[in-house]
C-alpha cells in the first residue's frame, strides 16, 4: 500500500490531519518535506492548515 493510500485511509478512520509529533511536526510538514504531493493534497482537502 502506498503512501497516499495509508494517509487516505488513517483520514477516514477518524485521524486528525493536524495532530503534530513529539517534534512538533504536522502530517503536512512530513509529507512536504518527503515530496508526497498525493499526501499532501488529501492532508490539505481533510482541513490540514498552512
Amino acid at each position: 500500500m502506498g503512501d497516499a493510500a495509508r494517509v487516505r485511509r488513517v483520514l477516514r478512520a477518524g485521524a486528525d490531519p493536524e495532530r503534530a509529533d513529539a517534534e512538533g511536526a504536522t502530517p503536512l510538514y512530513q509529507a512536504s518535506v518527503s515530496g508526497k504531493a498525493d499526501s499532501a493534497r488529501q492532508l490539505l482537502a481533510a482541513g490540514a492548515r498552512t
